[in-house]
């Protein structure tokens, strides 16, 4: 999957639903790489010719910025974001179908167990997700955006970018979420002390 003027996600699983919502996770970070709404994938350039091993989405997406890791080990809250999963012993470990068919990835980060369940919206306007850390949480930290403007609605609400898309806040347990300014821009962060389960809606 390639991102415009940035990096192709070499290992990611895009995922379809009926409400005309789709997803792609980049398997490499353990993060939510893009979503969209219409129409599913073009996998065309993945068998035409000789094939270059990628698809095509069928909408217009909302990238989650530059592919990198989900959740990270901060020793302050002013730390940089890492790039990437060296130093994480970062390890996927695949992912598990509920009842309706619909996956649940997991991975072990930082030596804990990691559970993140992405679902469609009853309405279809969007996607709730779940992220389920078992294990020792100290120093973890959730990045939920990172965008050029993040603006604090009120009442667990965020406005990502300029009108692109919002984010809902419905259980962070006991940590507080932050916005704070990173290198791509402002970050969404919230302490990881329990399951978080929010909602992105676009």
């Amino acid at each position: 999957m390639d991102i415009p003027d940035g990096p192709r996600v070499v290992h990611a699983i895009s995922v379809g639903h009926p409400q005309q919502v789709h997803y792609t996770y980049d398997l490499d970070n353990g993060s939510l790489f893009q979503v969209w709404r219409g129409g599913f994938l073009d996998a065309t350039p993945m068998w035409n010719n000789r094939g270059n091993g990628t698809s095509r989405i069928l909408g217009s997406p909302i990238h989650f910025g530059v592919p990198s890791p989900a959740i990270a080990k901060l020793t302050a809250i002013d730390a940089r974001w890492p790039t990437d999963t060296t130093g994480t012993n970062y390890k996927p470990n695949g992912y598990a179908m509920d009842s309706q068919d619909l996956p649940t990835f997991r991975y072990r980060i930082y030596g804990q167990q990691v559970e993140d369940a992405i679902r469609p919206l009853a309405n279809g306007g969007g996607f709730s997700r779940t992220v389920n850390v078992t294990g020792d949480v100290d120093g973890l930290y959730l990045r939920l955006a990172v965008s050029p403007t993040i603006t604090d609605q009120g009442k667990g609400v965020f406005l990502i970018g300029d009108n692109a898309w919002f984010l809902q806040l419905e259980e962070t347990g006991k940590g507080k979420p932050f916005v704070r300014d990173g290198q791509a821009g402002q970050e969404l962060l919230v302490p990881i002390t329990s399951m978080i389960r929010y909602s992105i809606i676009f």
